[in-house]
């Protein structure tokens, strides 16, 4: 066994209590089993096994919420388009001949209405979208005279409420201008109920379908933010049970190194006691002062 002095093991005692339970990042003071961070530390440790399953269920909700999002992408329109025909109309247009011929075809996305009437739409309608209750959509039938071959772009003849409030102004225009050109060229093919579904089925492609939940970006940040959370879980709790190891380890080769010391103070302090214990049993004054020097020289 390796002799040391006794100052030296002295020296070596506090050793242990110098050592940071915490110093991977530096001494930050000394350890301590009481203070709220080690306590803290210790019950994640002891729920460790807990963070699978926060994990799992986070990583399966991303799944379903790709699973739902392709769906979304795929899947068939099959929401009905309602009609609602204005009395009168000419080209053969009713509400029993529009249904007839939309039965089975005019579907959209998003369900909704679209209004046919003859006369000239108001400024309020076909620029701002201030449409009748419950409408969606406002069609005219009718035709400027002065154009009969149908050649010139007419959106004013289409009103579409969702769109009214917005500034820009082109857009709305694009849509309008759009429906009414698949209305003229059905019209002129003499397809008058067949115009009107078609132009019903033009708005439904172009505005009524579905685009913000159709987006593959929107459906893919929607899935990565569950699945993140997941993986960064998983990260921190492999990253945490490292470094809780390591302190472990840490403080075991302390407690051992500890108690090297302890055993090897053991050890040089028996020389000292048993002659001590001799001299103390002796009344006389040379035992008495003798044993005063030895245990002045222990101490120092």
């Amino acid at each position: 066994m390796t002799n040391v002095t006794a100052r030296q093991a002295n020296a070596a005692v506090p050793i242990f209590c110098r050592l940071d339970f915490d110093s991977d990042k530096g001494s930050e003071g000394p350890y301590n089993p009481d203070s709220s961070v080690f306590g803290f530390r210790t019950l994640l440790y002891r729920y460790r096994w807990w963070v699978p399953v926060v994990v799992l269920p986070l990583a399966g909700l991303s799944v379903l919420i790709g699973l739902h999002g392709q769906n979304r992408l795929t899947e068939e329109p099959d929401q009905p388009i309602s009609f609602i025909i204005e009395d009168g109309l000419p080209y053969g247009i009713t509400q029993e001949s529009v249904e007839a011929a939309a039965e089975g075809r005019a579907i959209s996305r998003e369900p909704f209405t679209m209004m046919v009437v003859e006369r000239e739409l108001e400024w309020e309608e076909s620029n701002f979208g201030e449409l009748p209750e419950g409408v969606d959509v406002l069609l005219s039938v009718g035709h400027d005279p002065e154009d009969n071959d149908l050649v010139l772009p007419d959106g004013n003849r289409v009103g579409l409420a969702h769109l009214g409030s917005q500034e820009d102004s082109s857009h709305r225009w694009s849509v309008a201008t759009e429906i009414r050109d698949v209305f003229n060229n059905n019209r002129s093919m003499g397809h008058g109920p067949c115009a009107v579904v078609g132009a019903a089925q033009t708005a439904a492609q172009l505005e009524f379908n579905g685009a913000a939940a159709r987006t593959p970006l929107f459906w893919g940040a929607l899935a990565a933010l569950p699945m993140a959370g997941a993986v960064l879980f998983t990260v921190l709790w492999v990253k945490f049970l490292g470094d809780e190891r390591q302190r472990r380890r840490r403080f075991a080769e302390a407690r051992l190194q500890l108690a090297r010391v302890v055993l090897e103070l053991d050890t040089v302090e028996v020389p000292f006691r048993i002659p001590e214990s001799q001299l103390a049993e002796s009344a006389t004054a040379e035992h008495v002062e003798a044993a005063e020097k030895l245990r002045g020289d222990w101490e120092k």
